[in-house]
């Protein structure tokens, strides 16, 4: 948990140069899925990321390793995003459908009498 600053022990977190000592990119996914576990552990949580259409590699990531942890956990993962396929999320998405780990549930478009005060 060194990259979490609010997990970091005060001596560390006095000297930042320490926190990033063999941090890669694997190694902070990793924490930070084991933080969200970590924080859903004593009850259900629901993380909602929305626009992912906008998401950068890093978010996309991060979904990746949520939904291939093996472990029980008492994560739910709820994404909105607008489809669009030159998007590197179509492929994380059609990827994890494939494997029955997502989950993809299309919505009708609004109409302006469903929007109050349009």
């Amino acid at each position: 948990m060194e990259q979490l600053p609010g997990v970091v022990r005060a001596k560390l977190h006095e000297t930042p140069q320490l926190l990033l000592i063999g941090a890669t990119r694997n190694r902070i996914l990793a924490e930070m899925v084991d933080a969200l576990e970590a924080l859903s552990a004593d009850r259900p949580r629901v993380l909602v990321l929305e626009d992912l259409h906008w998401s950068d590699r890093a978010t996309l990531d991060l979904i990746n390793w949520l939904a291939r942890r093996r472990e029980l956990t008492q994560l739910f993962l709820l994404g909105t995003y607008r489809p669009v396929r030159a998007h590197p999320l179509h492929a994380v998405t059609s990827e994890l459908g494939m494997h029955g780990l997502a989950e993809e549930m299309p919505l009708e478009l609004l109409r302006d009498t469903d929007v109050p005060g349009i």
